[in-house]
């Protein structure tokens, strides 16, 4: 434990400051939580996680380690001190910041906490509406982040002509601040509570490949006489369209993590839900294309890319990572899959979401129309 002074002119200041290990945040699919270490500056804190994470039945709460019974004990508390000495360090050479009870040094905090949590990718979208709000306000307290401000935040992006998912994009970031800032006991009220006007998500029109133009993109993927970058691309687009795979799943796959067996199996990376694929003849043919390798590029550029291989093979759909997942849907829809079926194959929390490809295809229910004739 340890204080720093302030000096003014009048009195010395005295902080007293405390670095700790506790267990926070949600348990993973194993039950496990991550050890995460509170630096607490007065009435101040702030959270780090670590890469520890263990039962919380292995972990003693009053002396603030992992149990002796555990089979790695010894390790992981080493790990946890030396970590804790680094954050002690930090406070006595005075390289912690004091929280000036703005929006800007909270969000600071909760980025830098949540960068250790998050994909990389919710990261990026949080800093982006973070810097929005920032932008908007840069003096902005955290006091005054109330109703009003929220009225007024949702107008300032409207006459801005962001898109309603936009603006949608940047509550869901707001209220994700607000419930951490109010658990972190640094908001008492939580004014999105109640409010009418927050903004909803709406359904985006959903575009899919028909499978002549998806085997018009796997003729592309294997002729070598295209750029060896962009036939890649092209592979795992089309290995998401007959998997499903969400664009962060593609992104983060592992083969000697994620093909079990004769099955592909991993945890999305959106929802957290199980997805568990045979590996058919023709999965193992597309998997072997791409060499078993993840696709190595973010997002954004992927569909910029994609979109060099719509206008080549002259396919009038906006193709992106996203809608390789539709036509994924569609297809299952189309094969007359049940719909839960459908849903456990991508990853689906809420069936109404899967029910959309259901909509969109025409031909189970033409079958259905022609049986009664």
């Amino acid at each position: 434990m340890h204080t720093m002074e302030n000096a003014p002119e009048n009195a010395p200041l005295k902080i007293l400051m405390r670095v700790t290990a506790v267990l926070k945040g949600e348990a993973d699919s194993f039950g496990k939580k991550a050890v995460s270490i509170r630096t607490s500056i007065g009435q101040q804190r702030r959270h780090k996680n670590t890469k520890v994470r263990v039962l919380p039945s292995d972990w003693d709460d009053i002396n603030m380690r992992v149990r002796s019974s555990h089979p790695q004990a010894n390790h992981l508390n080493t790990v946890i001190k030396k970590i804790i000495l680094e954050h002690e360090l930090s406070l006595i050479n005075g390289t912690v910041q004091i929280d000036d009870g703005t929006f800007h040094s909270y969000g600071m905090q909760l980025l830098s906490a949540w960068s250790n949590d998050l994909e990389d990718s919710s990261v990026t979208n949080y800093t982006i509406d973070f810097n929005k709000i920032h932008t908007y306000r840069p003096t902005l307290k955290m006091s005054c982040m109330n109703r009003q401000f929220l009225i007024d935040y949702k107008k300032h992006l409207q006459d801005k002509g962001d898109a309603p998912n936009t603006i949608w994009r940047g509550f869901r970031f707001i209220r994700k601040f607000m419930l951490a800032a109010i658990a972190d006991g640094r908001m008492k009220d939580y004014p999105i509570k109640g409010w009418k006007d927050m903004p909803k998500y709406k359904n985006p029109k959903t575009f899919y490949l028909t499978q002549d133009q998806v085997d018009k993109v796997e003729a592309y993927s294997i002729d070598d006489a295209k750029p060896s970058h962009l036939a890649f691309i092209a592979k795992w687009f089309v290995l998401s369209c007959y998997t499903g795979l969400r664009f962060g799943d593609m992104y983060a796959f592992n083969a000697d993590e994620h093909i079990r067996g004769n099955r592909l199996t991993l945890y999305t990376d959106k929802t957290g839900e199980i997805v568990s694929l045979k590996i058919t003849d023709k999965l193992r043919e597309l998997f072997d294309r791409v060499e078993w390798k993840r696709l190595h590029i973010q997002n954004q550029p992927a569909n910029r890319e994609l979109k060099k291989i719509q206008s080549f093979l002259k396919i009038r759909i906006n193709m992106t990572c996203h809608v390789a997942r539709h036509t994924f849907g569609v297809r299952c829809a189309d094969a007359g899959i049940p719909i839960e079926t459908t849903a456990r194959l991508m990853g689906h929390t809420d069936i109404k979401t899967t029910a959309i490809y259901y909509k969109i295809t025409d031909k189970r229910m033409d079958e259905d129309v022609k049986s009664i004739f």
